[in-house]
């Protein structure tokens, strides 16, 4: 299963810092211009803004246009509360934090996320993971459940840049005494099948597999 994403935009890395779960993917980016604040293209579940760093209208602007996702600002002045919940904000957390409050709120919204589909945009693909189909256009297949694992697992390694080692592939579901590169070639099968022109499966020799994604 992929991990609850979470897209921190603060400039100090004192959330990310503190944040730190196994269930938990983090994003972070330090300017709402950066490539990484895109919360589409991210594929993440929420976004935490620490409001301190940055100009107002900046944030309130990007909470408008964001309003889709589950947006808790933190840090926030007191008399900003109810404008940020007009612009879109979910939850606003005023300054200064309780760290474990913040932790709560967090866990929360991940125990929430797993009764709602989730997908991912990869570039010209879009994967959904609950029926393990991939979409390209008016193109789609529904990966077999052991192909949806593989796959899963794959995109956790690119969201966190690292490699997925074979024996991390055995362990999590596959018996030993099947062939892993058997399964890996099925899988790029059935990616060809969408016809992906920038979804790619890389051997790295001696080490694993790494998932691709070649923006154009």
């Amino acid at each position: 299963m992929i991990k609850f994403r979470v897209l921190i935009i603060e400039k100090n890395n004192e959330i990310k810092q503190f944040l730190k779960e196994k269930s938990i993917t983090i994003v972070s980016c330090k300017d709402f211009e950066s490539y990484f604040c895109d919360a589409k293209k991210q594929s993440v579940d929420t976004i935490i803004i620490n409001i301190c760093d940055y100009n107002t209208t900046d944030a309130f602007k990007y909470i408008s246009q964001n309003a889709d996702k589950s947006i808790l600002v933190v840090n926030a002045n007191s008399n900003l509360k109810y404008q940020l919940y007009e612009c879109g904000a979910y939850d606003v957390m005023i300054a200064p934090i309780d760290k474990i409050e913040l932790k709560y709120k967090i866990l929360v919204a991940i125990k929430k996320s797993k009764y709602r589909p989730q997908k991912y945009i990869l570039g010209d693909l879009v994967y959904e993971i609950e029926t393990g189909t991939l979409k390209k256009g008016d193109k789609s297949i529904i990966l077999p459940t052991l192909q949806n694992k593989i796959f899963a697992l794959l995109l956790n390694g690119y969201y966190e840049n690292r490699i997925i080692r074979k024996d991390e592939v055995f362990n999590s579901m596959i018996d030993e005494s099947s062939r892993i590169q058997n399964h890996i070639a099925r899988l790029r099968y059935s990616l060809s099948n969408v016809t992906s022109e920038q979804v790619i499966i890389e051997t790295v020799y001696g080490k694993g597999y790494k998932l691709l994604v070649i923006d154009k």
